[in-house]
């Protein structure tokens, strides 16, 4: 399955080796991580041996601490910042998920710069979401 695929790629990121991420559950406490996809056209573009270009999408979401000056939410941005730049130098050096069943990752990269979703019931925590694709090849 992809999104598992996904989820292993994730748990390799240092800031994530400890933590648990969860597929289309987010609670409210922090400090919480899930992948949701995202639904898109998967099919970009159709090859004539039978082989086809793909697209999964998904949203990758944490609930952070937050407080009523800056300082916590600077780092939660910080922290976004990173994850971002992470993604993108796993694909300069061909890190990829690893799908398997003639899927191969092509690349995977970030859509929407990561930014506040909404603020917990309490007004002591916030989710926020990152926006990513991961393109890969089906063989026939």
């Amino acid at each position: 399955m992809i999104i598992e695929a996904i989820k292993a790629f994730l748990m390799e990121y240092e800031k994530l080796k400890d933590s648990q991420i969860s597929v289309d559950y987010l609670s409210d406490s922090p400090i919480e991580y899930a992948v949701y996809p995202i639904p898109v056209a998967p099919i970009i573009k159709e090859y004539t041996d039978g082989g086809k270009l793909m697209q999964y999408s998904f949203a990758f979401l944490s609930v952070n601490d937050i407080d009523q000056g800056d300082s916590q939410s600077i780092l939660n941005e910080t922290w976004l910042e990173e994850f971002s730049d992470w993604i993108e130098e796993q694909n300069q050096s061909r890190n990829l998920p690893i799908l398997g069943c003639k899927k191969t990752s092509q690349k995977i990269e970030i859509i929407d710069s990561g930014y506040l979703v909404f603020y917990g019931a309490s007004n002591q925590t916030a989710k926020y979401q990152i926006q990513c694709k991961l393109t890969y090849l089906k063989e026939r």
